[in-house]
C-alpha cells in the first residue's frame, strides 16, 4: 500500500514539473511577442511625435542634398559608356567618359543605353555602372 502512495507521489510530482516546462514556455514566448510590439510601439511613437511636432525638422547635409539634387544620364558614345550631369539649365554635360566597352554588353543593355539611362544621386549612378562591369 505504501509502494502505491509513492508511485502515485512520482507521477504527481511528475506532471507538476510537465506543467511548470510548459507555462515556463508560455510566459517565455508571451514575452518575447510583447517585447516585439513594445519595439514597434515606441518607434510608431517617435514618427508621430516627429510628424506633430512643427518646430523638428530633419535636414541632410548640404552634401547629401546636392546629391539628391543632382540628375544623371548613363549613354554609350563612342562604344564606351559616358555618364552625362543635367545642369541646372537642363543640359546634359559631359560628367566622365567610363573604360566600359559596350561592344561586351547584352543587346538589350545597348538599347537602354542609346536611350539614354536616368538616374537620381551619384551613389545610384555607382550602382548602375557596377551592372555593366
Amino acid at each position: 500500500m505504501r509502494k502505491g502512495y509513492i508511485m502515485l507521489f512520482y507521477a504527481m510530482l511528475i506532471i507538476l514539473l510537465i506543467g511548470i516546462i510548459v507555462f515556463g514556455i508560455f510566459l517565455f514566448k508571451k514575452f518575447n511577442s510583447k517585447s516585439e510590439i513594445k519595439v514597434d510601439t515606441v518607434l510608431s511613437e517617435e514618427e508621430i511625435n516627429i510628424e506633430e511636432n512643427e518646430e523638428t525638422t530633419i535636414t541632410a547635409s548640404a552634401k547629401e542634398q546636392e546629391e539628391i539634387k543632382e540628375q544623371f544620364v548613363i549613354k554609350e558614345e563612342n562604344g564606351y559608356i559616358v555618364i552625362y550631369k543635367i545642369n541646372e539649365n537642363g543640359k546634359e554635360e559631359i560628367e566622365e567618359v567610363t573604360e566600359i566597352l559596350v561592344k561586351y554588353l547584352p543587346e538589350l543593355d545597348k538599347l537602354k543605353l542609346k536611350e539614354g539611362i536616368k538616374v537620381e544621386g551619384r551613389e545610384k549612378v555607382i550602382l548602375e555602372l557596377e551592372n555593366y562591369e
